[in-house]
């Protein structure tokens, strides 16, 4: 019984910024931005680890909660290609994600139905 009260006791005394620091079941968010303005590539999928995400856009935002790694991750961009009539093609990355920042995956250009991804952080 003593042994009990004590335990209550630590955890009772926990301060509110402690309490703040470690939410039970609560993943940190971190955002992922897809940007591009041409017409040769329509993006279908994004795959971030075992996440897929389904892009209705070109230019679209997504949320990716994660514990685990959050540096070099894998992600896969799936397209088809309108100038070549090919699809389910697929580019691979490696991006970092941020508190603080949004990963963008930005496609300036795209040469023979592969897409040039420059990774950038922007402040949120």
């Amino acid at each position: 019984m003593r042994y009990l009260f004590i335990l209550s006791f630590l955890l009772i005394s926990c301060s509110k910024e402690e309490e703040d620091d470690f939410i039970v079941g609560k993943l940190p968010v971190y955002d992922l931005k897809l940007r591009y303005d041409g017409d040769e590539l329509t993006f279908t999928q994004l795959f971030v680890n075992n996440k897929v995400f389904n892009v209705t856009s070109n230019n679209q935002s997504f949320e990716y909660s994660t514990w685990w790694e959050v540096t070099d991750v894998k992600v896969l961009l799936v397209y088809d290609c309108e100038a070549e009539q090919k699809e389910n093609l697929n580019k691979e990355v490696l991006v970092n994600f941020y508190t603080d920042k949004i990963t963008v995956l930005e496609i300036p250009s795209a040469t023979n139905c592969n897409p040039e991804v420059k990774i950038l952080y922007e402040d949120k």
